[in-house]
C-alpha cells in the first residue's frame, strides 16, 4: 500500500464523474493530470486543479489510472496491449467505465507479468447464454485485481435525479434549449 499524496493521478475522462473524482482526490495530494477530447477551460483547471495532457502523455505519467469515458466507438478498445505498454511500471489502472473500453486480456498479461501492479475495475466483460457464463473475465482470480459489482446507478437517489434530469432536458428541447449532459454534445439530434 502507498498513499496517494505525491503521486500522479490520472483521470481518463473528465465529465461529471471524472471531474467529482478530481475534487475527491484533491484532498489526499495527488498531482491530477487528465485527457478529454477538449480540454476545461484555464479557469476549471484551476479550480479543479488539474492539468491537461495528450493521452500518451497521461498514460506515460499516472502512477494511477482512472478511466471514465462512455463507450462509444471511439472509445471501444481504447485501452489495449500499446497503451498499456505506455504506462509506468508498476501503475494501477481503475476501469471504472465499460468494461469493453480496456482490453482485459492485454490488462490481464500486464498483472501477471508485473508491468501493472493492480487494477480495481467495476465493470468486466463476459459472453453469456442466459444466466450461464460462457467465457469469464480474464482478470476474475488474479492476484492484485480488485472487482466490484457496476452497482453505483440503481440507487433510489440515483433513479429520482435521473427522472429529474430527463424531465429537465425534455423542458429545455421543448423551449428551443440545448439539452444538458450530450455525450458527443451533438445538437440539434
Amino acid at each position: 500500500m502507498w498513499e496517494l499524496k505525491g503521486k500522479t493521478l490520472g483521470i481518463l475522462g473528465l465529465g461529471a464523474i471524472g471531474k467529482e473524482v478530481a475534487r475527491l482526490a484533491r484532498a489526499f495530494g495527488p498531482k491530477i493530470i487528465y485527457h478529454k477530447r477538449t480540454c476545461l477551460s484555464e479557469q476549471e483547471e484551476e479550480e479543479l486543479g488539474v492539468e491537461y495532457c495528450s493521452l500518451d502523455d497521461l498514460l506515460a505519467r499516472s502512477d494511477i489510472l482512472s478511466v471514465h469515458v462512455p463507450l462509444t466507438d471511439e472509445t471501444r478498445g481504447m485501452i489495449g496491449r500499446e497503451e498499456i505498454a505506455k504506462m509506468k511500471p508498476g501503475a494501477i489502472l481503475l476501469n471504472l467505465a465499460r468494461g469493453e473500453v480496456v482490453n482485459e486480456g492485454a490488462l490481464a498479461e500486464a498483472v501477471v507479468e508485473g508491468r501493472l501492479s493492480g487494477v480495481g475495475t467495476d465493470v468486466l466483460i463476459e459472453t453469456r447464454r442466459g444466466d450461464v457464463v460462457e467465457t469469464p473475465s480474464p482478470l476474475i482470480g488474479l492476484e492484485n485485481v480488485m472487482i466490484t459489482p457496476h452497482a453505483a446507478g440503481p440507487t433510489k437517489e440515483a433513479r429520482a435525479r435521473s427522472q429529474m434530469q430527463a424531465t429537465d432536458n425534455i423542458l429545455r428541447v421543448l423551449g428551443g434549449e440545448k439539452p444538458l449532459h450530450l455525450i458527443n454534445d451533438v445538437y440539434p439530434f
